[in-house]
Protein backbone atom coordinates (compact mmCIF):
# COMPACT_ATOMS: atom_id res chain seq x y z
CA UNK A 1 0.00 0.00 0.00
CA UNK A 2 2.83 2.52 1.13
CA UNK A 3 5.09 1.14 -2.25
CA UNK A 4 3.99 3.76 -4.23
CA UNK A 5 5.74 7.56 -4.65
CA UNK A 6 3.21 10.32 -3.28
CA UNK A 7 2.23 12.84 -6.00
CA UNK A 8 4.01 16.64 -4.48
CA UNK A 9 1.21 18.79 -6.44
CA UNK A 10 -1.37 17.01 -4.19
CA UNK A 11 0.34 17.88 -0.81
CA UNK A 12 -0.01 21.03 1.12
CA UNK A 13 3.01 23.15 0.64
CA UNK A 14 3.63 25.53 3.06
CA UNK A 15 5.56 28.54 2.71
CA UNK A 16 7.98 30.01 5.57
CA UNK A 17 9.82 33.13 6.14
CA UNK A 18 12.88 34.06 8.92
CA UNK A 19 12.60 37.49 8.13
CA UNK A 20 9.00 38.54 7.94
CA UNK A 21 9.54 39.61 4.56
CA UNK A 22 10.35 36.67 2.08
CA UNK A 23 10.29 33.22 1.85
CA UNK A 24 13.25 31.42 2.68
CA UNK A 25 12.16 28.18 2.76
CA UNK A 26 9.57 25.87 1.36
CA UNK A 27 7.78 23.06 3.26
CA UNK A 28 5.65 20.19 2.18
CA UNK A 29 3.19 18.27 4.41
CA UNK A 30 1.95 14.90 3.53
CA UNK A 31 -1.07 13.34 5.66
CA UNK A 32 -1.55 10.37 7.22
CA UNK A 33 -2.12 7.35 4.77
CA UNK A 34 -0.84 9.12 1.74
CA UNK A 35 2.64 7.82 2.66
CA UNK A 36 2.67 6.06 5.63
CA UNK A 37 0.30 4.36 8.55
CA UNK A 38 -2.00 7.00 10.35
CA UNK A 39 -0.30 5.97 13.33
CA UNK A 40 3.49 7.65 12.26
CA UNK A 41 0.81 11.03 11.51
CA UNK A 42 1.64 13.99 9.09
CA UNK A 43 4.88 14.03 7.36
CA UNK A 44 6.76 17.31 7.00
CA UNK A 45 9.71 18.48 4.68
CA UNK A 46 11.26 21.75 5.06
CA UNK A 47 14.14 22.77 2.43
CA UNK A 48 15.74 25.74 2.12
CA UNK A 49 15.41 28.10 -1.08
CA UNK A 50 18.73 28.03 -2.27
CA UNK A 51 20.12 29.75 -5.45
CA UNK A 52 18.72 27.15 -7.49
CA UNK A 53 15.36 27.05 -6.52
CA UNK A 54 15.61 30.64 -6.73
CA UNK A 55 16.00 30.28 -10.64
CA UNK A 56 12.92 27.87 -11.15
CA UNK A 57 10.60 30.19 -9.57
CA UNK A 58 8.98 33.07 -12.27
CA UNK A 59 10.36 36.29 -12.92
CA UNK A 60 6.88 38.10 -11.36
CA UNK A 61 7.04 36.22 -8.40
CA UNK A 62 11.05 36.24 -7.39
CA UNK A 63 10.60 39.66 -5.35
CA UNK A 64 8.67 37.25 -2.64
CA UNK A 65 11.62 34.80 -1.94
CA UNK A 66 15.49 34.77 -0.80
CA UNK A 67 17.96 32.58 -0.03
CA UNK A 68 17.96 30.97 3.40
CA UNK A 69 20.82 32.32 5.58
Amino acid sequence: MFDECINPAEQTLILGSSNRRTFDRIGLLVAPYEAGPYAEGSYEVTLPVTRTVLAAVKPQFRSAFSVAP
